[in-house]
């Protein structure tokens, strides 16, 4: 995921490329389907792996990358993505920075509002409890 909420975002769109598409700007485009500015993309990848990746924003590559999330490993600096699992959600960065984006909310997935982009819980969730009525006097 990329926070484009600091970018003017491209009308031709957010992408990500890297060594799992050879380095393609246009094959894996990113959506904002609840929009939120924060882009998302599915791609299957090998389990055990390691991919370099940029993010995209129109024809307008990340650059400068510093920090925990950037690697030189002679192509780069690029970010570094581990595989090491099915099913990975990695969280949002921002467009050319290492910061990771903090979104409070509902974490528990069984919650009414369970909120997949919260990465930390607000104590905001809501249940169904049945068998359980108000009564007032």
């Amino acid at each position: 995921m990329v926070d484009m909420q600091n970018e003017t975002v491209s009308g031709s769109g957010v992408y990500v490329a890297g060594s799992f598409n050879g380095w393609s700007s246009n094959i894996n485009p990113m959506s904002d389907v609840d929009g939120d500015q924060v882009y998302e993309v599915t791609l299957n990848l090998s389990t055990n792996s390691g991919y370099e990746f940029k993010f995209i924003n129109g024809s307008s590559w990340e650059n400068n990358l510093s920090g925990s999330c950037a690697n030189n490993f002679g192509g780069g600096p690029n970010r570094w993505l581990s595989v090491g699992s099915n099913n990975q959600v990695e969280p949002a960065y921002q467009f050319g920075s290492c910061n990771v984006v903090v979104f409070y909310g509902c974490t528990d997935p069984l919650a009414n509002n369970y909120n997949s982009n919260a990465t930390n819980d607000d104590g905001s969730c809501d249940y169904t409890v049945f068998g359980c009525r108000s009564v007032s006097k």
